[in-house]
């Protein structure tokens, strides 16, 4: 089963999801067969420091990172999963900072 972790800047909507579980159901991936979706929902303030290594130490295959500030986190943490970005302006530079 592969697992994927979602970092979402908003509160808990399962229905903003929907359409995202809903494409991938149409590829062939189902929830709880050979999918599973770990969502830390509104990723912002201290919780931007908290919530990628929570989602981290799930072992997810990918992490799709939704409009957060737990961008630098994340790829602090992180140098094996790789990360798709969503609603994020310069993911790599974030104000005078490069994050490598």
């Amino acid at each position: 089963m592969r697992r994927v972790g979602v970092l979402a800047g908003g509160p808990k909507s399962d229905s903003a999801y929907m359409p995202f579980e809903q494409e991938l159901k149409e590829l062939g991936w189902e929830l709880g067969r050979n999918i599973q979706i770990d969502y830390e929902w509104s990723v912002l303030g201290e919780r931007a420091q908290i919530a990628p290594a929570e989602l981290l130490r799930l072992q997810p295959d990918v992490v799709l990172s939704v409009g957060t500030p737990a961008i630098k986190e994340l790829q602090r943490l992180n140098a094996a999963v790789p990360v798709v970005f969503m609603t994020v302006s310069e993911p790599v530079t974030q104000g005078d900072e490069v994050i490598e």
